[in-house]
């Protein structure tokens, strides 16, 4: 279960904090942690002494009446109601005090975000007791900064105790949940860590030996540090895009607080070395076209390597050669020394050829690699010899100007724990190796701080995972073989897909390595493409007997089809010919009907005209008959008195006549000439319309 110590130390962290002061002094320091004590009562009343053993019994911290008194009878103080009756001082928060405490801690602690990592975690084992994990974690962090920072402030201070988290104290799985947590998104989640650990920075001024001491900013200017190599890969993106961004942030903060960067002539020959080193191990094993997915299956993501990040550089390069590439990573390099206005120091103060400084140098590297050596890290002793190096420089230009953090000006910041373990139990003056999370939870008090310097921070407690199961440089031999074998992106991805799942058996086994490895992937990508040539060719032949049985059920399904497509195609034409007949016939009809009607009016003229002809004829014959009217109205003409009448009546009479050549010519046009009735019927057809139907 949680200890009460672990909770009551995280709430003092998150009071000290709660206002976003980090600049504090030791007489604020005192402030808090009297509120503190006197929240974790509830409010309730307590006297200086009751005050004083809450405070060593929770905190193990040792404060005297005065120190208590002196803070909470302050008249500017508006934070206590102290009164004194029997000769004792009693004191309370007020109630605006204790309600302003209480917002600011009730809600985002620490209990709330790990309780809500554990709600957004889908594949933390059901049995993990998360919450005791952490807060194990976070209280070892907290005890071994303040180891740490009692190293830098206190004069021969020696070291007994953790200087650093250990990692084999955490199971795999463990370490899995403490590093996905540490990696979680979470800004507020990062600043409560973050005032977790610093809290040892204000635990180590109120027990330190320059009792009431206080950290500021300008004791910490126009200091010099001296980068390591692994900080150099990491900045330079080597390490993964994700530590680039984190370790660029980092760096910014020494910027911020007007602090120096530096390189030593030893660090860049070790870095150049370095890349000379990776670049030859990919010219032995060249990796041919590859498919760049590959780079998304779990053993290649999870990669942060020299080689993975020559396999991102090459994705989408027309030109990915090895030359080109180290020319990119110096270049790189250069850019890097200009953006953090980073020097290098090639005035070195000491011969390394001469005799009593070389043996220094080498009884250091001795050192540092029998160390490593006695705690199970596999090293390189030119590693050793180069951080010898850099530590008996730093050594040299402190010019035993070492006595604590602030008389010190000269450090070295590098990644690696166990140097550093080396240097703080080596000596009992001022370390000269630090995290850069150790540095970063000093400086971040007294510069701007924004989420990502939290998260900057934070990134730099994860938990190295020493149980990885395939070496970068192995695995990228494993993609050579293939490659060389096929450049065929998805027979690649089938390799690829079939040695993830059986873990690499027969590939890695028996601490295989180089060209063996490489022949071992050669011999299983031949077996693997050829078994899957059978399978195609198996495949090939199924398919083929199913397509020719598919092909005859076809035909037949096609004759099928053809048999009824022709007999619908014949009813098709015998019903568009009934169709085109029905049409015939409605325009023969309709010529024939409009013919008819045409003719028609030639008929009623003809009568017209006969009737003017027999009307006029009687005029002049059978004058006696007793029905000629016309003879009766020629007479009748005649007899009128008046001439003009008679003129005008005798027109009228004869005026018909001259119908009789219209009516002559209606007729023949219409009756008699067939060429007139042909052009009339020709018309007809072709005006024909059905829309006029």
């Amino acid at each position: 279960m949680v200890t009460e110590l672990k909770k009551q130390s995280f709430r003092l962290a998150a009071v000290l904090y709660a206002d976003n002061n980090y600049e504090v002094t030791p007489r604020t320091i005192h402030k808090k942690i009297i509120e503190s004590a006197l929240l974790d009562v509830g409010g309730k009343e307590l006297s200086v002494h009751s005050i004083i053993d809450h405070i060593q019994e929770n905190y193990s911290i040792d404060f005297d009446e005065g120190e208590v008194a002196s803070i909470v009878l302050n008249e500017k103080e508006d934070s206590f109601l102290a009164n004194e009756r029997g000769g004792t001082i009693y004191v309370s928060l007020t109630e605006k005090r204790r309600l302003t405490l209480h917002a600011k801690l009730s809600g985002r602690n620490i209990d709330f975000f790990i309780e809500q990592f554990v709600r957004e975690s889908s594949d933390i084992p059901a049995e993990a007791n998360v919450k005791d994990l952490l807060y194990r974690f976070l209280y070892e962090l907290l005890n071994t900064n303040i180891t740490s920072f009692k190293k830098l402030l206190e004069k021969d201070k020696a070291v007994d105790d953790l200087i650093g988290v250990e990692s084999n104290r955490y199971s795999a799985s463990e370490r899995s949940i403490i590093n996905d947590f540490l990696s979680w998104n979470n800004d507020e989640k990062n600043k409560a860590v973050f005032d977790i650990a610093s809290y040892a920075l204000e635990y180590c001024m109120l027990t330190n030996n320059s009792h009431g001491a206080a950290v500021h900013l300008s004791s910490l200017r126009n200091k010099i540090f001296y980068l390591d190599t692994n900080v150099v890969f990491r900045a330079l993106g080597i390490n993964g895009a994700d530590r680039e961004k984190r370790t660029r942030t980092f760096l910014r903060k020494f910027m911020d607080a007007g602090e120096k960067l530096v390189i030593s002539k030893f660090t860049e020959a070790e870095f150049k070395e370095s890349v000379r080193f990776y670049v030859n191990k990919l010219r032995r094993y060249p990796v041919k076209n590859l498919n760049p997915e590959i780079l998304n299956q779990k053993h290649f993501r999870s990669l942060r390597s020299f080689y993975d990040y020559y396999h991102q550089w090459r994705i989408g390069r027309v030109n990915d050669s090895h030359d080109l590439f180290e020319a990119y990573v110096l270049g790189h390099y250069d850019s890097f020394k200009k953006d953090f206005a980073i020097e290098v120091d090639y005035k070195i103060p000491f011969d390394l050829s001469e005799e009593k400084t070389a043996k220094v140098i080498a009884e250091i590297a001795n050192d540092i690699s029998s160390f490593k050596t006695a705690e199970g890290v596999s090293h390189g002793y030119d590693s050793s010899y180069t951080d010898a190096c850099n530590v008996h420089l730093v050594n040299v230009k402190r010019d035993d100007n070492n006595i604590n953090l602030f008389d010190s000006k000269y450090y070295f910041i590098s990644t690696d724990q166990m140097l550093r373990r080396w240097d703080y139990y080596r000596t009992s003056v001022t370390p000269i190796v630090l995290l850069p999370s150790q540095w970063l939870s000093i400086v971040l008090r007294y510069v701007s701080r924004s989420s990502d310097d939290f998260r900057s921070f934070v990134s730099f407690l994860n938990l190295p995972n020493s149980e990885q199961a395939i070496d970068s440089e192995k695995l990228h031999i494993v993609l050579a073989g293939i490659s060389e074998m096929t450049t065929n992106y998805m027979q690649q991805k089938m390799l690829v897909n079939s040695l993830v799942q059986s873990k690499f058996e027969g590939i890695l086994d028996n601490g295989a390595e180089g060209d063996e490895i490489l022949e071992r992937t050669k011999d299983f990508a031949k077996s693997a493409l050829e078994r899957e040539l059978e399978n195609i060719t198996v495949q090939n032949a199924e398919l083929t007997g199913q397509m020719a049985i598919q092909q005859e059920e076809a035909e037949g399904k096609l004759s099928d089809l053809a048999s009824v497509a022709a007999a619908r195609e014949r009813k098709i034409q015998e019903k568009e010919q009934e169709n085109q007949e029905l049409k015939d016939k409605l325009k023969r009809n309709f010529v024939r009907e409009r013919f008819i009607k045409w003719q028609s009016s030639a008929y009623w003229s003809l009568l017209f005209g006969v009737i003017i002809i027999l009307f006029t004829v009687l005029q002049f014959v059978l004058s006696e008959w007793e029905y000629n009217y016309p003879a009766m109205l020629v007479k009748w003409v005649d007899g009128l008195e008046s001439e003009t009448k008679q003129t005008s009546l005798r027109a009228l009479l004869y005026a018909p006549i001259s119908y009789l050549i219209v009516t002559f010519n209606l007729c023949y046009h219409r009756l008699w000439s067939a060429e007139s009735k042909q052009a009339k019927i020709k018309e007809l057809e072709s005006s024909f319309d059905f829309k006029d139907l």
